[in-house]
């Protein structure tokens, strides 16, 4: 059973960057980063960017000119 414990705003922002930090984000697949995006608010949330729009993710174009 959890119990409720009382921490600052800043401790809060703290170990959620944390825990983003930790996270092996290059690890997902396109699919699972597309999803983390929007879940993250991008593409509803009017006040950040790509407001409207889903995602898919496509190749680097600096991948694609490698040895030119």
């Amino acid at each position: 059973m959890k119990t409720t414990i009382d921490i600052t705003r800043e401790e809060g922002i703290k170990v959620i960057n944390d825990r983003v930090s930790r996270y092996k984000l290059e690890k997902l697949t396109d699919n699972e980063l597309c999803n983390l995006i929007g879940k993250i608010g991008y593409g509803d949330d009017k006040n950040l960017p790509y407001y409207g729009f889903n995602f898919k993710i496509k190749e680097n174009d600096c991948k694609n000119k490698k040895g030119k």
